[in-house]
């Protein structure tokens, strides 16, 4: 083998059967044995599901091939002869997109009390974080097992200045034994000269925190915040050597952000160290500056919005009635302007279009949230953009603000609409406002979208023109941005006869961008600004979906096997049936149907005179097995097919799973059968 291994042409024997130990108990360290065995283990199992009685073993080999699992263990082998981190070149503030992890992030091997540190760059200065443990994560009480589940993992996600990082998972715990470490950059954003370090003043001016974020994965894939706090870390500046160990108390989010989810083990250094400090007195001094400083603009803030909404409730007596939100609570409890949940978020390349922007949002689950007219409750919270993004999942009002933060980001005049749709429930979703006064209304919780036609009064006729809405929103209160907010005083909030002519301060009261911008601009609360890294997906879409298809056959084998029936798959009507699903998909995507036509011949083409052919698809969030049969079990259409009776039964199981930023999936699976109807 070459190129990390090297060669064993000048091995004797023992040296070969000691290299041969040294790779048996790496493997066994990895983990990469359990994983040859199930894929072998899956590999006969597909083979046995199609009929082939008589299993090559080349034919093994191919699924071995096709997995990667032989590059993956190559790489692990070649990663292992690593003891140390370089990053001495000029470059290393980048994140490594195809692993979600940042470029600089090691987990020091060494004696205790020994940190075996990378060799720096010295141009750079870096705040070095490293995790020893965490102590009092409860969650739940200890019998229940749905939060403290043998399966269940729990990591630590840090962002700072734009740089992301993700600890390795471990089994969720009281004591969690988290054992990793992380450089960020420390990066002068005012000074370009380049080849210097950050001195003591720059990084007194960082008034960046540290944001990090405690993340609990659930068996079944599923992930919940259950902390996130910001740490300020320049207090490092007057302590000796730079460099402190502290037990950091992790408060719970929303209805519990006044309660000590767990405590963390940490050391945060500034690394390389000066040689001289700031005096306590200066960094005090610029905290207290900072402090009263935000808190004069808050206050500023706060006075202006309560005469601005004594204005509001002047205009029109039902004003008081309608769903204006100048204020939300997110998870650490905190009462921010709604303003601040909006920021222009870029992702490079990880998202290229407005489309792609909302079918992205769309696959996010979306959480039930009770809001309450003129009041809130624990439900009522919204979540910072990171949080979103983390977990894969938030609510309505969420969902709209990361969408609104992407289009924006594209150069978009976007706004979050704040209304109501049937039944009066709450409810948030985004319009984008064309150069051409076109608007065009975005659903974040499913991608579709629509151009809004309000009612048009016809002078000549004195009629309206009643065409009927193509969404579901009834009324709509406020409309808002990052930098803008409007309140609704048309004579009617209905939305079906509203205009969106924000300009026109006869139909929207608007706030004072400046007095907005003091308190929500990009160079004001540094604890709302941060614009979190959108990371690229990591999933190996094929493998995922290979693997789920085999445990859907078998499930529906063993369904079938009680009821007595027999199961044949039909691995050719499987792959005929791919097209289907990704006309799905792309369908959801671009909101029109492509390639049915095909499709239906194809099927047309396969299935001969005299039998009969069905077929269901169906969409899920979840890689869970168990979890996607069950759904298909609640559809009649899947469970004609599950449960078919006939002669000459065959049925086929195809999955498509479709990777999205920050990892999240949709799954696709069509089920499908053909027979010959015994009347």
């Amino acid at each position: 083998m070459n190129g990390g291994l090297g060669s064993n042409r000048n091995l004797t024997s023992d040296q070969l059967d000691a290299l041969r130990l040294a790779i048996r108990t790496r493997l066994e360290q990895e983990g990469a044995q359990e994983t040859i065995r199930e894929i072998a283990n899956r590999s006969m199992e597909r083979h046995r599901l199609m009929n082939e009685s008589d299993v090559q073993p080349e034919e093994v080999l191919e699924d071995f091939k096709k997995t990667g699992i032989l590059e993956t263990i190559l790489g692990q082998l070649n990663q292992s002869r690593v003891t140390n981190v370089n990053i001495s070149s000029s470059t290393v503030d980048y994140q490594d997109q195809r692993t979600g992890a940042g470029l600089i992030g090691f987990k020091p091997k060494s004696k205790p009390g020994f940190v075996n540190q990378p060799s720096l760059n010295p141009s750079k200065r870096y705040l070095y974080v490293c995790l020893h443990g965490g102590k009092a994560f409860t969650g739940y009480n200890e019998e229940s097992s749905a939060f403290l589940d043998s399966k269940a993992t729990i990591s630590v996600v840090i962002d700072f200045r734009k740089q992301r990082f993700m600890s390795k998972s471990v089994p969720y715990c009281v004591e969690p034994a988290f054992d990793d470490s992380f450089l960020l950059v420390l990066a002068d954003d005012k000074n370009k000269s380049a080849g210097k370090a950050a001195d003591l003043n720059s990084m007194l001016s960082m008034s960046d925190p540290l944001q990090i974020v405690v993340l609990k994965s659930d068996a079944y894939g599923g992930k919940s915040v259950i902390s996130s706090q910001s740490v300020e870390w320049r207090h490092l500046l007057h302590v000796s050597g730079m460099k402190e160990r502290n037990a950091l108390p992790m408060y719970g989010v929303d209805g519990e952000s006044k309660i000590v989810a767990g405590v963390l083990d940490l050391t945060l250094e500034v690394m390389p160290s000066l040689s001289s400090t700031l005096q306590k007195e200066v960094v005090s001094t610029q905290f207290e500056l900072e402090r009263s400083r935000l808190n004069e603009r808050n206050k500023g803030f706060f006075n202006y919005a309560k005469q601005w909404w004594k204005e509001y409730l002047q205009i029109r007596p039902e004003n008081s009635s309608r769903l204006v939100k100048i204020f939300a609570q997110d998870e650490n409890g905190t009462t921010r302007p709604v303003c601040s949940f909006v920021r222009p978020l870029r992702t490079g390349r990880v998202l290229e279009s407005a489309l792609q922007c909302s079918r992205f949002v769309s696959v996010l689950a979306c959480e039930e949230a009770s809001e309450v007219l003129g009041g809130s409750s624990s439900s009522d919270s919204w979540q910072s953009l990171f949080c979103t993004l983390v977990q894969n999942k938030g609510n309505v009002s969420d969902h709209a603000n990361l969408l609104c933060s992407l289009l924006i980001g594209f150069g978009l005049n976007a706004y979050v609409c704040f209304g109501t749709k049937a039944k009066q429930q709450p409810h948030s979703w985004v319009v984008v406002i064309g150069v051409d006064s076109v608007v065009t209304f975005y659903e974040s919780t499913s991608g579709h979208k629509c151009v809004h036609n309000y009612f048009v009064s016809d002078p000549t006729t004195s009629k309206l023109d009643h065409n009927k809405p193509q969404h579901p929103y009834v009324t709509v209160g406020c409309v808002y941005n990052n930098r803008e907010f409007y309140a609704n005083v048309q004579p009617s909030d209905r939305v079906s006869s509203c205009t969106f002519d924000l300009l026109n301060d006869y139909n929207w009261k608007a706030m004072d961008r400046e007095v907005l911008d003091s308190v929500c601009g990009s160079d004001t609360n540094p604890f709302w600004r941060n614009l979190p890294v959108v990371q690229a997906p990591t999933l190996d879409t094929a493998l995922l979906a290979e693997n789920l298809e085999l445990d859907m056959m078998n499930l529906i084998a063993d369904h079938r096997n009680s009821l007595g029936l027999d199961s044949v798959f039909d691995a050719a009507l499987g792959y005929i049936l791919q097209p289907a699903l990704s006309s799905y998909e792309l369908e959801r995507t671009l909101g029109v149907s492509v390639g049915s036509d095909e499709f239906q011949s194809a099927i047309r083409q396969y299935i001969p005179d005299g039998e009969t052919f069905k077929g269901s698809p169906m969409q899920a969030d979840t890689l869970n097995a168990k979890r996607v049969f069950n759904k298909c079990r609640k559809s009649h259409s899947c469970e004609e097919i599950i449960n078919c009776r006939g002669d000459c039964v065959r049925l086929a199981v195809r999955v498509k799973v479709v990777a999205f930023p920050e990892n999240a999936v949709s799954v696709w699976v069509m089920l499908a059968c053909k027979y010959k109807s015994i009347v």
